[in-house]
């Protein structure tokens, strides 16, 4: 991937999810997440409106258990 006039390199699995829209509302993207094998790490909420980001992290740390962060413009996270 080109960033600012450098090759970076890109060290990840591209992977299609036709069963998921990009209209899911909160019951099926749980329904999905329920799905997992094992929890990640960390989830990342990277898209909403007002409230539902703050929703959504509430819901799944809830239900889940899982870690979770809502992303915020220009933030930079530790993977490792």
């Amino acid at each position: 991937m080109k960033v600012h006039g450098q090759w970076i390199p890109i060290r990840a699995e591209v992977a299609n999810l036709p069963m998921l829209s990009a209209h899911a509302d909160v019951d099926e993207i749980m329904r999905w997440l329920a799905g997992f094998k094992r929890p990640p790490a960390r989830t990342f909420i990277v898209h909403g409106e007002d409230d539902g980001p703050v929703g959504l992290k509430a819901r799944i740390e809830a239900d889940l258990g899982w870690d979770c962060t809502i992303s915020a413009q220009d933030e930079a996270y530790g993977l490792s």
